[in-house]
């Protein structure tokens, strides 16, 4: 005779419930094993015909699909059978971890390319954004004659640090690596196109997802998923700004224009954008 497998619920010690959700067992009795199997490999034996039959490790448990098949036990062996304990587990489905700060940015930029943070106006004019200089009266370095005694104004090279609100939220989740990949791809570098519920009040377009990285501890059956996303009040848009060739600044009457207006400053959307509310981090 085939082998063969009998399956029953275990009551009493059979199911408990934990800090991170129910644990439940079966008991596993697989009989009728084929003779010449020897005796040092029946619990091998009788795990692969378990595995044959569709239980297998990540496995869903057949009456709450939320455990999944962790662990096989021994339980008990002779020559014709094999009682083996079917130990299922759950994971804390929307148990997750939100980080919410900011980070400081560095902008390296010339006189002229900046806000001044008063008039919230870009430098048009080498007032805008300068130093002044006296020459002394008897300044001997080269081309003192033309320098002696004069008050030049330049530029300046500035450092800006603009703090930037992030969200971080790692969550456990029972998915598969394909799966995280493919959000990781449809999100990645994306601007939120909705009223996020982890930033209300936030415009579209603000948001930005940053990362989306996956970690499984436990052979691909769930992952830890990071996912982290960083604010910017400009909706990420690139300002570009003519610049007079004959002064090395911008022209005093700077003109706004927006994607394909021409004017002497335009903005453009660099990033697309996807709806983040789908990813259920609330």
């Amino acid at each position: 005779m085939a082998d063969e497998i009998a399956y029953e619920i275990v009551d009493g010690s059979g199911g408990r419930k934990t800090r991170t959700g129910w644990e439940l067992d079966r008991i596993a009795t697989v009989y009728n094993i084929d003779i010449t199997v020897p005796a040092s490999a029946v619990i091998l034996y009788a795990v692969d015909v378990l595995e044959a039959d569709g239980v297998i490790i990540g496995s869903a448990h057949p009456s709450r699909s939320t455990l999944y098949l962790s662990d096989f036990e021994l339980m008990g062996i002779s020559t014709e059978a094999v009682k083996v304990r079917l130990v299922y587990k759950e994971f804390p489905f929307g148990d997750e971890v939100i980080r919410v700060g900011a980070v400081t940015s560095q902008v390296v930029s010339n006189m002229g390319f900046l806000k001044n943070q008063t008039t919230k106006e870009f430098a048009t004019s080498l007032t805008d954004m300068s130093v002044v200089f006296t020459f002394p009266t008897n300044y001997e370095g080269v081309n003192s004659a033309l320098y002696a005694g004069k008050t030049m104004t330049t530029g300046v090279e500035a450092t800006l640090f603009i703090p930037e609100r992030t969200i971080v939220v790692t969550k456990q989740e029972v998915v598969t690596g394909g799966y995280v990949s493919e959000l990781a791809r449809e999100y990645v570098g994306m601007v939120n196109a909705d009223d996020w519920d982890l930033a209300p009040g936030d415009a579209i377009g603000t948001w930005l997802c940053t990362g989306i990285e996956g970690i499984s501890n436990d052979n691909g059956l769930s992952y830890t998923i990071t996912y982290s996303f960083q604010y910017r009040a400009d909706q990420w848009t690139q300002t570009v700004i003519y610049i007079d060739p004959n002064t090395g600044r911008p022209p005093d009457d700077v003109k706004l224009g927006v994607g394909t207006t021409i004017s002497s400053k335009n903005t453009y959307a660099m990033q697309g954008n996807a709806l983040f509310n789908a990813l259920g981090l609330t």
